[in-house]
């Protein structure tokens, strides 16, 4: 059983066999020059970006 992609949030799935809506066609277009963040970075930073997320979100 495969679940169905949300309508309203669009994240591309990592297994490049599920077919996609045909509406991300028109609303969800990759971006041309995504943002990439090196694995060790995100690891060394994670726990401090997270906190400071969680203050902005919280206030």
């Amino acid at each position: 059983m495969q679940a169905a992609l949300p309508e309203t949030m669009y994240v591309y799935p990592v297994d490049d066999a599920v077919e996609l809506p045909q509406a991300w066609a028109e609303f969800a277009d990759v971006a041309p020059e995504p943002i990439t963040v090196d694995a060790a970075q995100i690891d060394a930073n994670r726990e401090t970006w997270v906190r400071e997320w969680a203050d902005i979100a919280t206030q």
